[in-house]
Parts: C-alpha cells; sequence; structure tokens
C-alpha cells in the first residue's frame, strides 16, 4: 500500500486539505492527534514524560499541556528528549494502523514531518503551502493566540522552501486558488 504523508507549516491548511481526501475514502492518520492521545492514554509514554517532567505533566483528566509546553518549549534539550519519546511510539502506531487500512494508499498528516523523522517509510510527501500572512490570521483565529506565539511556532518548524526542497508534490492553499483541482489530480496520480 502507498503511503503518501502531508506536511505544512502552521495554519497552512493541511487539515482542510486531509479532509477532502478522507471525503475521496482515503484514510487519513493525524500524527498531531494521535501524539496527544498517546499522551493522555498510553501508560508507558506517560510513564516517560513523567520521568522527564514530573508529576505535574499529569492531572486525573490527562495531560497538563500548558505546563508540558511551558516546560518543553522553554529548553530546546527538554522538547528533545519528549520527542525522543513520543515520536517514536507515534510512528509504532501509524505502522498498526496501516495494516488495518483497505485502500489504495493512506495519509499520514505531519506538521513537523521532516524534523521529526516521519518521513522515513514514506513514498510520496505533498507540502501543502499559504503566504505567512494569511497563515498567522487562520491561526490566531483558530487558536485565539497572538501574531508572536504564532510567530514563534512557525520559528519552530522547517520553512516552505526547506519543505518545499524536499516534497514530491505542492499545494497552494491561499485565497486564489481552489484546493479541489489540485487534490482531485493528486488524487488520481496517486491511484496509478
Amino acid at each position: 500500500m502507498k503511503k503518501i504523508a502531508i506536511t505544512g507549516g502552521i495554519g497552512s491548511g493541511k487539515s482542510a486539505v486531509c479532509a477532502i481526501f478522507e471525503r475521496l475514502g482515503i484514510p487519513v492518520f493525524y500524527a498531531d492527534v494521535e501524539s496527544k492521545k498517546m499522551l493522555d492514554e498510553d501508560a508507558h509514554v506517560r510513564f516517560e514524560v513523567s520521568k522527564l517532567l514530573g508529576d505535574q505533566a499529569f492531572s486525573e483528566h490527562g495531560a497538563n499541556r500548558k505546563f508540558i509546553a511551558d516546560k518543553v518549549f522553554s529548553d530546546p534539550l527538554l522538547l528533545e528528549k519528549l520527542n525522543s519519546i513520543l515520536h517514536p511510539a507515534v510512528f509504532h502506531r501509524f505502522d498498526e494502523w496501516v495494516v488495518q487500512q483497505h485502500a489504495p494508499y493512506v495519509i499520514k498528516e505531519a506538521a513537523i514531518l521532516f524534523e521529526s523523522g516521519a518521513d522515513a517509510g514514506i513514498d510520496e510527501v505533498v507540502n501543502v503551502d499559504a503566504p505567512l500572512e494569511l497563515r498567522i490570521q487562520r491561526v490566531i483565529k483558530r487558536d485565539g493566540v497572538s501574531k508572536d506565539d504564532v510567530l514563534s511556532r512557525i520559528a519552530k518548524q522547517w520553512s516552505d522552501e526547506q519543505r518545499d526542497a524536499r516534497a514530491q508534490h505542492h499545494i497552494v492553499n491561499d485565497e486564489q486558488s481552489l484546493l479541489l483541482p489540485q487534490i482531485i489530480a493528486l488524487h488520481q496520480l496517486f491511484l496509478k
């Protein structure tokens, strides 16, 4: 089964692109969603994160995301260690998920695909691009954060140019380009 990855910077519209592929009957694995779920539910992941960050990382309701984010985004070494716990667990979950699918191809959606090494074992990569100001507006509206917060997140991700250099395909998700024809063209290509 062919494995396709969808990546792009924060606010580029990866989820909108993936939703259209899902409407075409293609299964989508959302790596970021799975990572959050594992942080709440996977006993081994919770144990390792507690060892790394302390008991405050969790409450009876699940992961204390604000505490975790405050710790790791102010300390690059802690972020690297957290990623060394989460990324292999998510990679393994993806491999298990793929075996259960019955489609001509599957999609793995991951914001930090290349940075995390999640492109290993992927057949083709699609990068979703959008202008920086539009991405900032989308994230401010979606997450209720400041422009500085969005720029800080963007600074921690690869640039569009870096992703474009490694991706085999590109989707432009601005207010002038139609998404559907771009996605249909890729879908037909992937079915071959």
